[in-house]
């Protein structure tokens, strides 16, 4: 943050992803007259799922995707320590994999599977086929994987924290759990019925639509810059061009 406080003052606005993000700026002294919340967007329609990429999950247990880096921040060894108790009545897939490498090497139960990272394509038909998309992250600015979770009708399970705490919404489009707590991980998973995830994931939809499209976010962009330049229009007008001198023959009619 010491960078952004510095710069913040050569900018005309500062775009905050989150209300989360906005409450960090102010607390590093960043000024909210320069500030302005516009929330992250993704396009309405996801790639269509390729047939070679549908997954393979098991019969009879419930479906849960995790989606992201397997590092510290996003949680994946909570959700690990969270199959582990839940044993054969869920199965997990775990699409992405490690890139700063800051967290304990991990070991995977028998109920999870890991896909590496995938297109944007082949993710879609994950999305489409889980019943329910954990994100236990420990901090987090925005949330997008939840987003595209809730696109596809996709309830989600996420940690009270950040801006996910702002995606979603507790008891509506999924569930809120307290953050770093594997046990608050099974007791929500364990919670939500058959009936409580098409409905979760039916709302998750509906708030999609109505909040993070990339529509929406393109409309605020446009009307923040319009607001900017016609700012900067009104402090600075255009210097007059001088009058063409006047020769034989010549008129300005």
């Amino acid at each position: 943050m010491t960078l952004e406080r510095a710069l913040a003052p050569l900018c005309d606005v500062v775009v905050c992803i989150s209300e989360h993000e906005m409450r960090i700026a102010r607390q590093a002294r960043i000024a909210p007259r320069v500030m302005a919340h516009i929330a992250n967007g993704i396009p309405c329609n996801p790639p269509v799922a390729a047939a070679r990429s549908q997954p393979d999950w098991p019969a009879d247990k419930r479906r849960l995707l995790f989606v992201g880096r397997f590092d510290r921040q996003k949680g994946v060894d909570i959700l690990l320590e969270a199959l582990r108790e839940l044993r054969d009545s869920t199965f997990a897939y775990l699409v992405g994999s490690a890139v700063l490498n800051d967290g304990a090497a991990l070991k995977l139960p028998d109920n999870v599977r890991t896909t590496g990272w995938l297109s944007a394509a082949d993710l879609t038909a994950y999305y489409e086929t889980a019943d329910v998309l954990v994100a236990p992250s420990r901090w987090e600015g925005f949330g997008l994987t939840a987003v595209e979770a809730m696109r596809a009708g996709l309830p989600v399970i996420a940690s009270r924290v950040g801006g996910l705490a702002e995606v979603v919404e507790h008891d509506v489009t999924g569930l809120l759990v307290e953050p770093n707590s594997s046990a608050a991980l099974v007791s929500a998973i364990r919670s939500i019925g058959t009936e409580s995830l098409k409905s979760m994931g039916e709302a998750g939809r509906h708030r999609f639509v109505e909040r993070f499209t990339l529509d929406r976010m393109h409309s605020q962009l446009t009307a923040l810059y319009q607001r900017l330049s016609a700012e900067k229009a009104a402090t600075y007008p255009r210097a007059r061009r001088p009058a063409l001198p006047q020769t034989e023959g010549s008129s300005n009619a």
